[in-house]
């Protein structure tokens, strides 16, 4: 599926509408920690350690001396021997320590900033902007749009993602736990931008790709105000639209202004 457009649903809440404001005045966006979403299972892949003796082995000698730098090569060799010799890969206990370091670095240590492709559903304005009474702010991400193109797609299914730790990659395990979520979400139509190296914390984007906002159903004539006033201040000032109830169907109107 490609894009042309991601949208990001605000609420103009008292301690969060400085954080709103800065995304228009200073191009500032926040990437979260998945520990703080307010899905407990997203982000909460099972792991499995299924492999081959061979794929065992080239598991151990890529990661042991990053584990034990101290050890010399024979050191090495006689602990990669011992390993596999007892079998300790199906060791309850070790799949638990491999398994909670992944989950740190997934839910702790990585930065996520989450988008939705659908702008007018009822439930993204009632769960992400108190009730209608916030914004949709709509940013340019097509494939070769900077920053918000390298979005990803979140795939919804009934399971767990399933990840083996011996056989994926640090970055497919990242990717396939960042992309996976229940299905009973699938109508957030969500995309993702993970900052994997760099972690949770604020980001700026390009100038220029703020290229809309849609005013909400129920939102105060204060607030509306004070939002103008930030676009007021921008170099390039994006669309304006007001979202308006239909009259006979359940659904809204985006109607520009």
């Amino acid at each position: 599926m490609n894009v042309n457009r991601l949208y990001k649903y605000r609420d103009l809440y008292q301690d969060r509408l400085k954080y709103v404001e800065r995304i228009f005045t200073h191009q500032e966006v926040y990437f979260s920690r998945p520990l703080d979403f307010n899905d407990p299972f997203d982000c909460l892949p099972k792991f499995t350690l299924e492999a081959s003796e061979d794929e065992l082995k080239s598991y151990i000698v890529d990661r042991f001396p990053k584990i034990y730098p101290n050890l010399n090569r024979h050191e090495r060799r006689t602990q990669i021997k011992s390993l596999l010799k007892t079998k300790r890969f199906s060791d309850p206990e070790l799949v638990l320590k491999l398994e909670s370091a992944h989950r740190v670095k997934i839910q702790e240590q990585t930065g996520v900033f989450c988008l939705s492709a659908a702008p007018d559903h009822i439930l993204m304005w009632s769960h992400y902007t108190m009730a209608h009474t916030g914004i949709c702010i709509e940013f340019e991400a097509t494939s070769s749009t900077e920053f918000f193109g390298i979005a990803q797609q979140v795939h919804y299914q009934k399971d767990y993602p399933l990840l083996n730790i011996i056989r994926d990659s640090a970055d497919e395990i990242l990717t396939k736990a960042l992309l996976t979520k229940a299905d009973f979400w699938d109508y957030e139509k969500e995309w993702r931008i993970s900052w994997k190296d760099t972690g949770p914390g604020i980001y700026k984007y390009p100038d220029g790709l703020l290229k809309g906002v849609i005013f909400g159903a129920r939102i105060s004539a204060p607030d509306k105000a004070l939002v103008l006033s930030w676009i007021d201040k921008m170099t390039i000032k994006p669309s304006l639209y007001q979202a308006t109830l239909k009259s006979i169907e359940y659904g809204l109107d985006i109607i520009p202004l």
